[in-house]
């Protein structure tokens, strides 16, 4: 059954930056289907902001109409569906972008980026064309989940450039992607499980240009309880350092459930707002994961320590491996929370679509 309440803590913010006239960024949240959606416009005087307010248009009409019937089906079959619906949604926001940039004649270069969020039970999928992006904090680590559809990625991934390089490159703002470039559109989809403590940030490349990644985790680790305020801190730090592009931001973060004894529980304490108490509570069993997690790798490290000073006893690593194995299945952790920030998504941990 498609959810009929909040599911989810979503604030967004877009600020014009301290160069820019016009704000063509354009952000779209619906906590209650799990939806977020930001674009970037591109092509400077109104354009970019047209395209932008396309693209958004175009994509949460279309995931409005779709996300309700898809918890009708299995959960495979509804994250592929999921899949189809995001991507032909994207490419209605290309071809609508496109057909508006015919019709204008100054709107020859009118396109946008795009990053679609969509929070389907304990899954999220993720599609993005361009060059913002889509972060996940967990652990106290943020990890950039999409991979840039830029000439610099392309000149980072081939090994011309370093990442110290790339930091003061005037190209940084080059995409070989965008919505409204070209007829056709070549959208990328990824899905990912969601763990309790999860948060995850949506951004503009105005936020990504004025920030450095651990100056991002160090504030979402000092306001994980008040997102507005970290979102606030996000955009005032990027003015502050030049904002020299629009700058928008999403945070997003899943509620604990809304029923039975945490509901009980908020009530008795005096929350007058739930989620705040549930984002605590989220927080602190994410940071307990963590420590779970830390001790498991603690153990193995232990086994390998003892073969080397006592040898090979069969019964005493057995007791010690179960221990470890014990700890990790409690935690719920799995090998996708060992990535560090800066690496990308690894293949095998999910699903691609073009």
């Amino acid at each position: 059954m498609a959810p009929n309440e909040p599911r989810f803590e979503m604030v967004s913010l877009t600020d014009p930056g301290m160069t820019r006239h016009l704000n063509e960024d354009a952000v779209f949240c619906d906590p209650i289907l799990g939806l977020a959606i930001l674009a970037d416009g591109m092509g400077g005087y109104s354009t970019g902001e047209v395209a932008s307010a396309l693209a958004i248009e175009t994509v949460s009409q279309a995931m409005q109409e779709s996300i309700p019937g898809l918890y009708a089906l299995p959960a495979d079959e509804s994250t592929k569906a999921l899949c189809e619906d995001i991507a032909f949604a994207v490419e209605r926001a290309n071809a609508a972008i496109w057909n508006e940039s015919k019709r204008e004649s100054d709107a020859d270069t009118m396109g946008s980026t795009i990053v679609v969020a969509v929070f389907l039970r304990d899954r999220v999928t993720i599609a993005h064309v361009g060059d913002s992006r889509l972060y996940r904090y967990r652990c106290g680590e943020l990890v950039q989940m999409t991979r840039d559809h830029s000439w610099l990625q392309e000149q980072l991934d081939l090994g011309i450039i370093t990442p110290e390089n790339a930091r003061d490159s005037r190209f940084k703002n080059l995409v070989t992607r965008g919505l409204g470039i070209e007829q056709d559109v070549d959208v990328e989809i990824h899905d990912y499980p969601v763990l309790a403590g999860d948060l995850f940030l949506i951004c503009s490349d105005g936020l990504t240009d004025m920030l450095e990644t651990h100056a991002l985790a160090h504030i979402l680790d000092e306001h994980i309880q008040d997102l507005p305020q970290a979102a606030s801190e996000m955009v005032q730090q990027a003015n502050a350092n030049g904002g020299r592009d629009n700058i928008s931001v999403i945070l997003i973060r899943k509620f604990a459930p809304t029923n039975g004894w945490l509901r009980n529980l908020s009530n008795k304490l005096g929350f007058r707002k739930p989620s705040s108490f549930y984002s605590s509570v989220d927080h602190a069993v994410s940071r307990l994961r963590c420590l779970a997690v830390a001790h498991a790798h603690g153990v193995l490290v232990a086994m390998a320590l003892h073969i080397g000073v006592h040898g090979y006893n069969p019964e005493k690593l057995s007791s010690m491996y179960i221990g470890a194995e014990v700890v990790i299945h409690r935690s719920g952790w799995s090998s996708d929370a060992s990535m560090k920030p800066g690496r990308q998504p690894r293949k095998d941990s999910s699903r691609s679509l073009g």
